[in-house]
């Protein structure tokens, strides 16, 4: 892992993008060592459909982003891989096509300490993403982080 670039990889339906997205991404650049923070809207998923366009998000993580007190050292930037995808997605297949795209990168995703036990169970081949991808659990109020977690 050494001389590989680290990224952040904070995704989500941003629908609309809110004041708990600021502040989850203001915590991480400050708090965990990374080169990058890459935001990703989702497009639709086997779990939710997103209602709001992909350019009116889009629109609006650029005035949040815009809005958010980072190190000036870490590169913030909204990538549109999920939503220029025509299928479904999961975090099994945008962590596939990362890693094939940027096989010099380390990624570690961000998730909420509430979904943590969803993953083996509801995720698109959950027990292949709970094993194999780096996970950053943020605490979330009122759900505790489990014990058990990934890596």
């Amino acid at each position: 892992m050494k001389n590989k670039k680290t990224i952040i990889i904070f995704g989500g339906a941003f629908n609309p993008p809110h004041i708990g997205h600021a502040r989850a991404i203001e915590v991480l650049a400050h708090n965990f060592d990374c080169h990058e923070i890459w935001v990703i809207p989702s497009a639709n998923s086997r779990d939710k459909t997103i209602h709001a366009t992909s350019r009116d998000r889009l629109a609006m993580l650029k005035i949040l982003l815009n809005e958010i007190n980072i190190p000036q050292d870490i590169l913030i930037k909204i990538s549109k891989l999920e939503i220029q995808n025509k299928n479904l997605s999961s975090t099994f297949e945008t962590n596939l096509k990362l890693k094939t795209l940027f096989p010099n990168y380390v990624f570690h995703f961000v998730i909420g300490s509430d979904i943590v036990g969803d993953i083996k169970k509801f995720w698109y081949r959950g027990l292949e993403v709970f094993n194999s991808i780096n996970f950053l659990v943020l605490k979330r109020p009122g759900y505790e982080i489990p014990k058990k977690l990934p890596p």
